[in-house]
């Protein structure tokens, strides 16, 4: 039975088949019964289910039992058989397991193979891509080679026009002084021909004056620095000529680069400019001369204008104090006698005496303020110091305007017609300030700087736009006019103001050569 068994099993597991084997003679319970095996492979990998079938009806006779031992003997063959079966397929088993490792390993060794063939194969594609783009890069590289040699034959073509169509002779030596190249106005100039390409230069005969040519080459490699001279041919042809290294892209100095520039008109032109030159300087001289003579001429017509009109003004003083005066004293004498003369009852020719006699006062007062004013006494030779002094003295008395008057000791005394003109534009400023400046207080500070009188009038009053009110017609024309004069003696005149930071008006002149030290 375990025979049959093991067989039925076999094929359960290997073939999947159900197998029912024949009856089996098995003695329990002291007599023999037929058993049968039905084995059947089951769901589960590698398990069977396995039934014994029994006979009920017990095996008694003889000749049962004799073809059971028959049978037996039969089976035993057929297990001996079964076991050589057995061990057949044991061993092909085994070989089968030996050749399915094989089989395994050889499937690893091909998936190993298949591995480094598919590394390689994305190498060769990543090595393909590569390619692809150096082939693109030399592509790009082709064109860019193929942009720049049509650049470099248009620079060639170039290149060989300009040597052809400019007038500047040049010659390209090596270091040997040998021809390398030159223009074709060169060839002119040293009667080149094309065989004439890596002779000496100094082989050749030209009609230039020019026997430096090797040592000037020769210089300039030596210490490499461009050196320019002027020469002649024989027919007086002016060139200036340009000595230069001739250096490479890799700045080697591979020879010397020499030009020859026409400079014949330039010296032509440079001739007539010099004449023009002297022309324009002798023509200059003469006209500074006269600019200088009229200039004095001008100054001097301001000065006798200045004296001329203090003059006029001391005549007018004059006329002033000695003839309207002396008639207005006699007038009130006259309108005295009048009065008392008059009956004192009559109230009204009194009144109206008294009235006249304060009008006149008065006139004779105004004809006294008008004559000091006109022609202070002072300023006929104390001094600027003084005249502006009595001038604060009248300002304050008359506009209640204080004036300080700062000066040194050593003030030089100006010429008379500059202490007549910086008076009147002191003055002027002095009114300005009154009428404008709403300030009780003025500073007058006199200076000698470098020989030259500076008087500054300074106030703390509003201040004003000075550009706009000298550009405002009308405002200005006091300011103006006392500028001009100025400037016509050599002089000038600074406003400084601005809205809310007061004015300050500096007059500078420059004294006459001939200084009087005020005492």
């Amino acid at each position: 039975m375990q025979t049959d068994l093991r067989a039925a099993l076999f094929r359960a597991l290997e073939d999947e088949k159900s197998t029912l084997t024949r009856p089996v003679p098995v003695r329990f319970n002291g007599a023999p019964h037929p058993v049968a095996l039905l084995v059947r492979p089951a769901k589960a990998p590698g398990q069977a289910l396995v039934f014994f079938l029994e006979d009920e009806t017990p095996m008694t006779t003889e000749q049962d039992l004799s073809e059971k031992l028959s049978e037996s003997a039969l089976v035993q063959q057929l297990q001996a058989e079964l076991g050589q079966a057995q061990q057949q397929h044991q061993t092909l088993r085994e070989e089968y397991e030996t050749t399915v490792e094989e089989l395994r390993s050889a499937n690893e060794e091909l998936q190993s193979t298949n591995e480094e063939y598919r590394s390689t194969l994305e190498e060769l594609e990543t090595s393909k891509e590569e390619l692809q783009s150096i082939n693109e890069e030399l592509q790009a590289v082709n064109l860019e080679l193929r942009n720049k040699v049509e650049e470099t034959s248009q620079a060639h073509n170039d290149l060989q026009n300009l040597f052809i169509a400019t007038e500047i002779a040049t010659l390209f030596l090596n270091r040997e002084l040998k021809i390398k190249r030159y223009t074709p106005r060169a060839a002119d100039l040293f009667n080149l021909i094309p065989t004439d390409q890596g002779r000496p230069v100094g082989h050749l005969r030209t009609n230039l004056h020019y026997a430096e040519l090797e040592a000037d080459a020769r210089q300039v490699l030596a210490n490499l620095i461009p050196m320019m001279r002027e020469i002649q041919n024989e027919e007086g042809a002016s060139f200036q000529v340009g000595v230069r290294p001739y250096r490479t892209r890799n700045d080697y100095i591979d020879g010397v680069v020499i030009t020859f520039v026409d400079i014949s008109i330039n010296k032509q032109n440079e001739l007539a400019l010099r004449a023009s030159e002297e022309a324009l300087r002798h023509l200059n001289e003469t006209l500074e001369s006269q600019v200088k003579e009229r200039t004095q001429q001008v100054r001097d017509l301001v000065t006798q204008l200045a004296l001329s009109e203090q003059e006029e003004r001391q005549r007018i003083s004059n006329v002033l104090h000695d003839d309207l005066q002396q008639r207005l004293y006699s007038i009130q004498l006259q309108l005295t006698l009048l009065q008392d003369s008059i009956d004192p009852e009559n109230e009204a020719p009194l009144q109206w005496a008294a009235e006249m006699a304060e009008e006149l006062q008065a006139s004779i007062d105004l004809t006294r303020s008008l004559s000091v004013d006109l022609s202070p006494p002072l300023l006929k030779g104390e001094g600027l110091e003084a005249a502006i002094g009595w001038l604060a003295g009248q300002m304050e008395r008359q506009h209640q305007l204080r004036v300080v008057v700062q000066a040194p000791n050593d003030l030089p005394a100006p010429p008379t017609d500059l202490r007549v003109l910086f008076f009147q534009v002191v003055r002027e400023a002095l009114f300005n300030i009154v009428k404008h400046a709403a300030v009780r207080e003025a500073t007058v500070i006199l200076r000698n700087l470098d020989n030259h009188l500076q008087v500054e009038v300074i106030d703390r009053g509003p201040g004003f736009d000075v550009d706009a009110v000298l550009h405002e017609p009308g405002r200005s024309h006091g300011l103006l006019h006392n500028q001009q004069r100025l400037e016509l003696v050599g002089g000038q005149m600074e406003i400084v103001s601005a809205p809310g930071s007061g004015t300050r008006v500096v007059l500078t002149c420059p004294l006459s050569r001939r200084v009087i030290r005020s005492q």
